[in-house]
C-alpha cells in the first residue's frame, strides 16, 4: 500500500513523528505523507533514528510527548 495515496483520506487529526537520522525509514518519506495529508495535522522531526527515544525518562521522548499533548489539546 503506498501511504502517500490514503493519506488524503485521513479524516482525523495527523500527529507525524519521525526520527531524522532513521536508516529504516527515510525521514522524506514521513515529509510526502505529510504535505499530502490534510488538516489538522503536524510534524515532529525527533533528534534521533527510530526507537532510541522510546523510553519514558528520556529527555527527547519528554519532548516528544510534551508536542503530542500540545497538538491534541489545540484541537
Amino acid at each position: 500500500m503506498n501511504a502517500d495515496k490514503i493519506a488524503q483520506d485521513i479524516e482525523c487529526p495527523l500527529f507525524v513523528a519521525h526520527g531524522k537520522d532513521n536508516l529504516l525509514h527515510p525521514v522524506d518519506e514521513s515529509v510526502q505523507f505529510f504535505e499530502v495529508a490534510a488538516e489538522p495535522k503536524e510534524l515532529y522531526i525527533i533528534d534521533g533514528k527510530h526507537n532510541d527515544f522510546i523510553y519514558n525518562e528520556q529527555p527527547v521522548f519528554k519532548e516528544l510527548v510534551g508536542e503530542l499533548k500540545g497538538f491534541f489539546g489545540r484541537i
